[in-house]
């Protein structure tokens, strides 16, 4: 005695060897566009990066500038 799962499977109705077809563009899209750097800091996408304030209290010393990233 069969199932109805126990039969082979109906063969295709349409050609399964053909690609699939390209994914709908919006209107004007014209490739990818142009390629643009991501912002440096991700919290605050768009802003200037901080520049540290003179301090008052400790006149003549030097503006503290970027700490280089250690050798790996």
């Amino acid at each position: 005695m069969t199932g109805p799962y126990d039969r082979p499977p109906a063969p295709a109705s349409e050609p399964t060897d053909t690609p699939a077809p390209m994914p709908e563009r919006m209107p004007g899209e014209n490739g990818t566009g142009p390629i643009i750097d991501p912002p440096v800091n991700p919290d605050l996408p768009g802003m200037p990066m901080p520049d540290p304030a003179e301090n008052p209290d400790t006149p003549g010393l030097p503006t503290p500038g970027p700490t280089p990233m250690p050798a790996m």
